[in-house]
C-alpha cells in the first residue's frame, strides 16, 4: 500500500498525540509512505511561522520525515492536467500524490476531501483511513 500524507497530517503527527500520530506510526511500519519536496517545504514553513518552532527543531522534524518516508520531487502539472481546486497549493499536493503512484492521499483538507478521488488516488481523512486499514487488517 502506498500512502501520501498531506501537510496537515504531518503537523498533527508532531504536535498531538492521538489519531494522526498513531496512524502515521502504523503506516511507517506497514506501508510505503511518501512525501514531496512541496509538502516538506510547506510543513517547514508552517511549523516555523504558524507554530513558532525554531529552525533547528524544524530541521529535526524534517530529518525524521526524510528518513521515514520516500521523498519525491515536486513537478508542476501540465496545464491540461490541472484539477479544479480552490487553493492552488492543493493542485500540487494532488499532483504529487498522483506522481508517487499513491493508493491513498490522507488529508484533513476539506477542499481535497470533497474530491474523494483524483485519477487512481483515493482521498480520505485520517479517521476514515484508520478505519479502513483497521477493517482490512481484521479481515486477514
Amino acid at each position: 500500500m502506498k500512502i501520501f500524507f498531506d501537510t496537515n497530517v504531518w503537523i498533527a503527527f508532531f504536535l498531538t498525540s492521538g489519531l494522526c500520530q498513531n496512524l502515521v506510526n502504523q503506516c511507517l511500519h506497514s506501508a510505503h509512505v511518501f512525501i514531496s519536496e512541496f509538502v516538506l517545504q510547506e510543513f517547514s514553513e508552517k511549523m516555523e511561522l504558524k507554530f513558532k518552532f525554531d529552525k533547528s527543531q524544524v530541521a529535526k522534524f524534517t530529518s525524521f520525515i526524510k528518513l521515514s518516508a520516500t521523498c519525491i520531487s515536486s513537478i508542476p502539472p501540465a496545464s491540461d492536467q490541472i484539477p479544479s481546486c480552490r487553493d492552488k497549493d492543493d493542485v500540487q499536493v494532488l499532483w504529487d500524490a498522483f506522481n508517487a503512484e499513491s493508493d491513498y492521499l490522507v488529508t484533513g483538507d476539506k477542499d481535497l476531501l470533497v474530491l474523494k478521488e483524483f485519477e487512481h488516488v483515493m482521498i480520505l481523512d485520517p479517521r476514515r483511513f484508520m478505519e479502513k486499514i483497521t477493517n482490512e487488517s481484521e479481515k486477514t
